[in-house]
């Protein structure tokens, strides 16, 4: 059958890697870790967003910069500020044991501060759920859900660890409690027809999966479902088609290929049968462990990821209570049990860039662009702190080196162009302009050519710019076509 395990919420919050994914190896959702602020989601931006680029608006968060020279009476220093932090660049050294230990202790800690908050329960939740503690997680999503009705994401966490001790009919009941609530979407949807089909109310799970689809018709799991529930409602042939679709789409799990075995060993297709369930045979001896056994023994690999994420979404719950110095905490510690941990480290920005604190973000990104090197946000960001703590050199540096990586890409070089244009080099300027439109035209990008020809004192150059951002403009009427001239 298709298994099933907790997510995370999805929803306005805040939270590093807060962009939800379908594992294509068991055919169900599961959501990103909640966490900090959010996973930095930099959208490809025009060169009008590039000439209004300011710093953030100014955030409820406190300054927590240290106190300096100018803010005592005395002579102030103009040097960029010095960051308060450093980064651990190597694993801390823990037992298993350790790290749970710890990991209890940071849950505890905040379900004793906030008994009545549903995202805090979460976070000692999805711990239990990871230490095997099945009976207390599905207490406290129980209270989650009492406290906090309109989230999905606790009733389908309650549903998948229902699941995974084989109680399908309470997952089913969550589940359609949640559609009874207004949490009618496709992810709610696809756990109840995993839970149906672990019923047998298969052409139930048929109609309720076929709902999902229809929103998100390229969901590898979504299709498995369909297959299992119309190869056990006697539909050889359309389960094939469903299987193969899920296959074709990306699912390499052993119950798809079991599935598909069956449904053709049921047609007479016995050749291609033999070759499915021998790649189910392969798939299975790779993965020895069933849903009941996933959390029963924690190796020291996993006692460690399951400290960091407690430790990132608990440091999310403290900073949305306002308690930036405890968030602060438990993300620095959690990059020095991990610090290759993404999610930790954009919370720990995110968190930075709330404080007004550019010299620690600044740092922060710089291990960004270290371990996720092929991530295009990661050097606009560290661009941005630069530039904010008035070190445009290491900005531009950065920003060349992203267009060295991604040189197909207009931003890079529309912000070196404004780079340069503030540092007074409209030579330069005009060069990152107008190779930035050439690889994305836009009428807003042809202005700002035209505005650099124009320091140059090309007058020429700057109308033909004009003439092209008129072209370019929303609406704007097309020149007739020439009448031919009489010799």
């Amino acid at each position: 059958m298709t298994d099933s395990a907790p997510i995370q919420p999805d929803d306005n919050q805040p939270s590093p890697g807060n962009a939800s994914a379908k594992s294509q190896d068991t055919g169900y959702r599961r959501y990103a870790i909640l966490g900090g602020a959010g996973l930095v989601a930099v959208a490809v931006i025009s060169l009008a967003a590039v000439l209004l680029w300011r710093p953030g608006e100014p955030s409820s968060q406190p300054d927590h910069r240290a106190v300096t020279a100018e803010r005592t009476g005395s002579p102030p220093d103009r040097s960029p500020p010095q960051p308060t932090i450093r980064l651990a660049a190597s694993p801390v050294p823990a037992t298993a044991e350790q790290l749970q230990q710890e990991a209890r202790e940071v849950a505890e800690t905040l379900r004793s501060r906030f008994p009545e908050l549903p995202e805090a329960l979460h976070v000692v939740a999805m711990l239990a759920a990871q230490l095997r503690q099945s009976n207390e997680a599905e207490e406290l999503w129980k209270k989650c859900i009492a406290l906090s009705p309109k989230r999905e994401a606790y009733y389908v966490n309650l549903a998948a660890i229902a699941m995974d001790r084989g109680n399908s009919e309470l997952a089913a009941q969550t589940l359609q409690q949640a559609l009874d609530a207004g949490c009618a979407s496709s992810a709610v949807r696809h756990h109840l027809a995993i839970a149906l089909n672990n019923l047998g109310r298969c052409a139930e799970a048929e109609g309720v999966i076929q709902k999902a689809l229809a929103d998100e018709p390229q969901s590898p799991g979504y299709w498995l479902v369909l297959g299992e529930a119309q190869l056990k409602l006697g539909k050889a042939a359309e389960a094939e088609t469903s299987l193969r679709k899920a296959i074709d789409l990306g699912v390499q799990s052993p119950a798809a290929y079991f599935a598909l075995g069956n449904a053709c060993a049921r047609q007479g297709k016995n050749e291609e049968a033999a070759k499915f369930r021998e790649q189910f045979a392969k798939l299975k001896a790779s993965q020895p462990l069933d849903p009941q056994q996933r959390y029963q023994i924690l190796s020291t690999a996993e006692a460690r990821r399951a400290a960091v994420t407690t430790l990132c979404e608990a440091a999310t719950v403290h900073s949305w209570q306002k308690d930036f110095l405890e968030a602060e905490r438990l993300l620095l510690r959690a990059i020095a049990l991990d610090p290759a941990h993404a999610d930790s480290c954009r919370a720990l920005a995110a968190l930075y860039r709330g404080a007004k604190m550019p010299a620690e973000e600044r740092v922060v990104w710089q291990r960004l662009v270290e371990i996720e090197p092929h991530s295009f946000s990661n050097y606009l960001r560290l661009a941005k702190v630069c530039d904010q703590l008035g070190d445009a050199a290491s900005a531009g540096a950065s920003l060349k080196l992203a267009l060295a990586i991604w040189p197909a890409a207009a931003d890079p070089y529309a912000m070196l162009a404004q780079f340069y244009l503030q540092g007074g080099k409209a030579s330069q300027a005009r060069w990152y302009a107008q190779e930035a439109v050439r690889r994305e035209p836009s009428a807003e990008g042809y202005r700002f050519v035209a505005s650099t020809c124009r320091l140059l004192g090309d007058t020429a150059a700057a109308e033909a710019a004009l003439a092209k951002a008129r072209e370019l403009e929303p609406g704007s009427p097309k020149p007739p076509p020439v009448s031919p001239q009489r010799p």
